[in-house]
């Protein structure tokens, strides 16, 4: 089941935005976590069931906050049990340390209505008379080509991200050849506002990504092929696209153009 949740902190003093990095705040994830969820959380090869962003960090570095708040969203139910369980637990006894910042947790969390939701109820939401998708990245989005950074929003590229996921965690199998054939034929970029933006962390190695906004047409009339483009555009507010979600990468906001008949 896909939720979401937003964790609020605050310190003892300012901080540099620049310090709130995504290797930071993962880092920070972690150390709320118990032992053993986190061990398991290591311990997992490949995709991981989470995605992690402090949205002030990819607004502006240049000012301090004493106040930030972590979203983080989960692809299975037991990691959204175990979370929500280790911020009730620690939010009143407990500090914890951002680089040698003491912060500490301000709110436990905020949920809103539509920041649970099942599977099943993203594939009944999905609407076959989409042709019009809207993608807001928030975030930083790039792709892997060889060894370097892609930063350019392919359809084929976003939804081939999406799709690995949904087959991960849904416990649904989508066809991924037939969608992704289908995707480059009917897909196409009909606007393009964004901008590249390279990102270095002391534990990463330089990120090239871009930010911004893309408009999607979808021509295709097959219905059935129409209604899965919607079911994977509804969860990639959950899932995320491209590398590093679980640093606070990839991030996107989805609208539609609904076309009745």
């Amino acid at each position: 089941m896909p939720g979401k949740i937003r964790i609020i902190f605050e310190a003892d003093n300012p901080i540099p935005v620049s310090d709130l990095s995504p290797d930071r705040i993962h880092g920070l994830f972690f150390s709320i976590l118990d032992n053993e969820t986190a061990e398991k959380l290591h311990l997992i090869k490949g995709l991981k069931p989470f995605t992690l962003c402090c949205p002030v960090y990819f607004r502006s570095k240049k000012e301090k906050v004493k106040r930030f708040f972590v979203e983080i969203t989960f692809l299975e139910d037991w990691l959204l049990s175990k979370t929500t369980t280790a911020v009730i637990l620690n939010s009143r006894n407990r500090d914890y340390y951002l680089n040698s910042y003491k912060i500490r947790l301000f709110r436990t969390f905020k949920i809103d209505s539509d920041d649970i939701i099942s599977y099943e109820s993203i594939k009944e939401k999905a609407n076959s008379n989409t042709k019009d998708i809207i993608l807001d990245f928030i975030t930083p989005t790039t792709f892997k080509r060889g060894k370097y950074d892609y930063p350019l929003p392919e359809p084929s590229l976003i939804y081939k991200s999406i799709l690995k996921k949904w087959n991960r965690f849904s416990g649904e199998r989508l066809p991924s050849k037939e969608i992704l054939e289908k995707v480059r034929k009917d897909i196409q970029i009909a606007g393009c506002w964004i901008k590249t933006t390279k990102l270095e962390m002391a534990s990463l190695k330089k990120i090239t990504g871009f930010k911004g906004r893309i408009v999607l047409y979808n021509s295709s009339k097959d219905a059935e092929f129409n209604r899965i483009v919607n079911q994977l555009t509804l969860f990639v507010p959950f899932c995320g696209v491209g590398r590093k979600t679980t640093m606070g990468f990839g991030k996107i906001r989805t609208f539609f153009n609904l076309q009745e008949g």
